[in-house]
């Protein structure tokens, strides 16, 4: 794992887990880091 893609996966969890408990918020983090890793992964 390169430090982008641990700094990126502790900016989500941080931002949208840590500060918001709702199933929801959750799921859309996921989402979004989801196409940020294949945007990453393809670039």
């Amino acid at each position: 794992m390169s430090w982008h893609y641990k700094s990126i996966k502790n900016y989500f969890l941080l931002e949208y887990c840590s500060s918001s408990n709702q199933y929801k918020h959750i799921q859309e983090a996921l989402k979004i880091f989801r196409s940020i890793v294949v945007i990453m992964a393809y670039t």
